[in-house]
């Protein structure tokens, strides 16, 4: 063979070797491709499953605080505690503290993390510009500081808090009501490092759930001092129609220390003075008087809008002086009373005043509704007794016209009355009084004819 041809041969296999090492090469180029997609989205996965735990944690956080409000929808203070809680360790906080903003002062009221609560906090901090929390309510924005402690130009006084208590990374956002601030809340790092989007819209999240649960207080607290208003104004419209009881109540007494008076002066004119007679007579007067001031302080109690009290109050007693004061009314309208009272007195936990209140409206209105009666008995009987529910059960009965079974519930609404003279608050006030004493008050039909108002109250227990 020539060392032409054998070149030639040689040739040919290097060229078919060097076209298998590019075939080669082709077929390992995909298979990397392949193992760089693999991690991309083994990447990807890790950050959709931490994106998705720190979303289950945040959901829980909210859930947690809703929870809070739902449960607690009269107090504040845990669902603010809760709030500077789940901020400071959902956004990976050293601190959170929630503050109300009070004449132009924004007072500390809930504080979480390891920076100290300084005395300025605790006293009020100015709504001015000059600290992170100030422009953040001033401008009704979030407010968000790199290093607080190098923006002493900025944030005079709040770098100067800076140094002093040693972080430098801030986050603020107000908490606002329909636009207007009324708090604010901050979170801050000891180092400088700056909070991504995430938490800071986990904070302004935060922050609404704060106003939520303020706004809540404050119109539970506004209802209450509504109904404490129509509650102080249906008690005077009561005594307006008590006021012919109240004045032979007031009377009796009078007159039997006038009586007693006369008495004391004969019995000393006489000859010789008969100072027994005249002792006896004197005392007769100390007691009337007592009974006299017990009278008008029973009624100034009424008349006077005072705060609920929770004592010890005995039922028994309270539907006899309720009887007490409505027995002119009784007399006048010709009702004949019977009171059936449990052997052994229930005792409950409330206002004496309030279900006082109570009982004075179910008999005026009982009274009422047999005065217009041209046959017939006019009976009312009011019992109390215990049930099976460890509960004090009290009843009013008449044998008045009663009421169509559609008006048994229709009867507690407010304004709503049979009444031509009526306002339509006595009994929608009365089973808010029952129930904020956690009662039950309703009615039902009368046999043979009539209607029964009873409610119940919780047992006091002792202790």
């Amino acid at each position: 063979m020539s060392r032409k041809g054998a070149k030639s041969r040689t040739r040919g296999r290097k060229l078919r070797s060097t076209g298998m090492k590019a075939r080669v090469g082709r077929t390992r180029r995909p298979g990397a491709d392949v193992e760089q997609q693999l991690e991309a989205c083994r990447r990807e996965i890790d950050h959709a499953q931490e994106r998705l735990i720190e979303a289950a944690k945040q959901q829980a956080a909210t859930s947690e605080v809703l929870r809070i409000i739902s449960s607690s929808p009269t107090e504040i203070q845990p669902v603010l505690d809760a709030v500077a809680e789940n901020a400071a360790r959902l956004c990976d906080a050293d601190n959170a503290v929630i503050f109300r903003l009070e004449n132009n002062l924004l007072r500390l009221v809930a504080s979480y993390g390891g920076i100290p609560t300084t005395s300025h906090a605790r006293e009020g901090i100015p709504a001015n510009r000059d600290t992170v929390i100030g422009r953040a309510t001033c401008d009704r924005r979030t407010v968000h500081v790199h290093n607080l402690a190098a923006e002493a130009r900025e944030y005079p006084v709040g770098t100067i808090h800076a140094k002093q208590e040693g972080h430098r990374t801030t986050l603020a956002t107000p908490l606002l009501r329909e636009g207007a601030p009324i708090g604010v809340i901050l979170i801050r790092r000891m180092e400088v490092r700056p909070f991504h989007d995430g938490q800071i819209a986990l904070l302004e999240t935060f922050a609404d759930q704060a106003v939520i649960a303020i706004e809540n207080v404050r119109l539970f607290e506004a209802e209450t001092q509504h109904t404490l208003a129509l509650a102080h104004a249906n008690r005077v419209i009561t005594l307006g129609h008590l006021a012919a009881s109240i004045a032979h109540e007031v009377n009796q007494p009078i007159a039997a220390i006038v009586a007693n008076a006369d008495a004391a002066l004969r019995w000393l004119g006489a000859q010789p003075p008969d100072l027994g007679e005249a002792r006896q007579a004197l005392r007769g007067i100390i007691g009337d008087g007592n009974r006299t001031g017990e009278v008008i302080a029973r009624i100034r109690g009424l008349i006077n809008k005072v705060p609920p009290r929770r004592d010890r109050l005995d039922m028994n007693q309270a539907i006899s002086d309720a009887t007490t004061l409505a027995r002119t009314e009784l007399i006048r309208h010709r009702i004949a009373l019977q009171v059936q009272l449990a052997r052994k007195p229930p005792v409950v936990q409330g206002d004496r005043i309030q279900l006082q209140q109570v009982l004075l409206n179910l008999i005026v209105n009982a009274v009422e509704s047999m005065s217009a009666l041209t046959e017939g008995p006019r009976e009312l009987k009011i019992s109390s007794a215990r049930d099976a529910r460890d509960s004090v059960l009290i009843a009013v009965r008449d044998s008045g016209p009663g009421l169509p079974p559609e008006d048994f519930e229709r009867a507690f609404q407010a304004f709503h009355t049979t009444k031509p003279d009526g306002m339509g608050l006595g009994l929608s006030i009365c089973r808010s009084i029952v129930e904020a004493h956690g009662g039950r008050l309703w009615a039902t039909a009368n046999a043979p004819r009539g209607a029964i108002f009873q409610f119940t109250l919780p047992v006091r227990r002792a202790g």
